[in-house]
């Protein structure tokens, strides 16, 4: 099944789950992906481990893989599949305007609102009090988890799954000064989201002042994520929790951005851009660069900045002596 390489044990072992390796079981299977959890394969009791090629020990019986996430993914998948809806069909506490378009096989739970003239694809789930607002398009096999508002004129992709708590389409941060005063740019922009995307809990996706806000075609954002007016990601992209990216910078393809990093507006992120966490990102980034630190430099030259800074108390020390030493004549050093 995740097309692995049997070392010790018998093919004939029956497994019926997979578990983390701290509590499985002798009919459980479980994996090590971090060389930090080897010290486990002393004390575990699983049926087998899957384990990477690099790994170079004597466990047995192991099932070594190239890639022991995904074989984590197919037996999650076959052990553990999703289960179905308590409900199918349309609640009926759900509101549903007469011009809205509900295609085949669709399951719109209790309390959702579906506004004028909006359009939700087959076999797409609505969970309970979602608020999906007018002139929206919702593509197929999409999966919106109870709590989740679409303002209007916002496009969901197909396969796209949106957790709880997550707002799509609200005003950009956009203000102009009169007088002392903060005047309000009205956002009448939109958001698009591209297929296969999933957007966690508790984020913030931005409309547009003007054109389209957009996140790429299968790129993922972790919980608690903002995402600025105009912001523009490409394809792939992972972004993790506490991102926040302001308005009109755009992120090239299968860039990749680590946790609490912070982005300055209207910047040029190259495809393959790796920002690594805490980075506070003041500038463009070329292409299949790794940024660490603030501002966000290339991320050797951080590293030693880290380590010069680390250094400074044992500087200054020798620099008062040195000083000390001048003071009193000797310049032999």
């Amino acid at each position: 099944m995740v097309q692995g390489e049997l070392h010790g044990g018998s093919p004939e072992t029956t497994i019926t789950d997979i578990a983390e390796i701290q509590n499985a079981t002798s009919t459980e299977v479980t994996f090590v992906g971090n060389s930090r959890y080897y010290k486990h394969l002393e004390t575990t009791d699983a049926a087998a481990v899957i384990l990477p090629a690099k790994y170079s020990g004597d466990f047995t019986p192991r099932i070594v893989v190239q890639n022991p996430q995904l074989a984590v993914k197919i037996l999650i998948d076959h052990f553990r599949p999703l289960r179905p809806q308590s409900f199918e069909g349309v609640h009926e506490t759900a509101v549903i305007h007469q011009t809205a378009k509900i295609g085949e096989n669709v399951t719109i739970g209790p309390g959702a609102v579906i506004g004028l003239d909006s359009i939700i694809g087959d076999k797409t789930i609505i969970g309970s009090n979602v608020n999906i607002g007018q002139e929206c398009s919702v593509g197929h096999d999409t999966h919106i988890y109870p709590g989740v508002t679409l303002y209007d004129r916002c496009t969901i992709g197909a396969r796209v799954i949106l957790h709880s708590g997550t707002v799509i389409g609200s005003d950009g941060y956009g203000f102009t000064q009169e007088d002392g005063i903060h005047k309000k740019i009205r956002q009448v922009g939109s958001v698009r989201i591209e297929d296969d995307v999933e957007i966690g809990s508790n984020c913030s996706i931005d409309r547009a002042t003007l054109g389209e806000t957009i996140i790429g075609e299968g790129s993922k954002l972790d919980n608690l994520v903002q995402i600025g007016h105009n912001v523009k990601i490409g394809k792939g992209c992972l972004i993790v929790a506490q991102v926040g990216i302001a308005g009109s910078t755009k992120l090239g393809d299968y860039v990749i951005v680590g946790g609490q990093a912070g982005f300055a507006g209207h910047l040029q992120i190259g495809d393959q851009v790796t920002v690594a966490s805490k980075a506070g990102v003041t500038k463009d980034i070329d292409a299949g660069q790794t940024v660490s630190g603030f501002p966000a430099i290339p991320h050797n030259d951080d590293r030693r900045q880290i380590v010069y800074i680390r250094q400074l108390p044992e500087m200054v020390q020798r620099l008062k002596d040195l000083e000390g030493k001048l003071a009193q004549g000797d310049s032999s050093e």
